[in-house]
């Protein structure tokens, strides 16, 4: 990724500070500019007010699931790469995402992240 233009954004929800400060690290050191969040209820204001290339989110935010900010992903966002970060999933189950999607379970290594990060991208 050291190769992308500078002027990607990536909005980055975790609420634990440590993932979101290593994935936030990652990807200003690969020139792409991050803007962090550690609750979904800002997500959707942000999407509204700014331009992002992706979106990396954890599933098992605390306050609750983030499986209504996907719904709406769906319906609104449908066309932005989300990267679903999650330690695990209850039932089995993951919510409905939008298309271009993936999910990557925690813990993760720093080279899986960078290579899902590509693939949505599509580089």
């Amino acid at each position: 990724m050291h190769e992308q233009p500078s002027t990607w954004r990536v909005l980055v929800v975790d609420d634990e500070p440590a993932v979101r400060r290593v994935v936030s690290r990652h990807l200003e050191r690969c020139g792409i500019e991050v803007v962090e969040a550690s609750a979904a209820d800002g997500v959707l204001a942000q999407l509204r007010s700014h331009f992002f290339d992706l979106l990396i989110l954890d599933l098992d935010l605390s306050g609750g699931s983030a499986a209504p900010l996907l719904a709406q992903l769906c319906d609104q966002w449908a066309d932005l790469p989300v990267l679903l970060l999650t330690g695990g999933v209850k039932d089995g189950r993951l919510p409905p995402a939008p298309p271009k999607s993936s999910v990557l379970p925690k813990p993760f290594q720093i080279n899986q992240l960078h290579s899902r990060i590509q693939e949505l991208l599509g580089r």
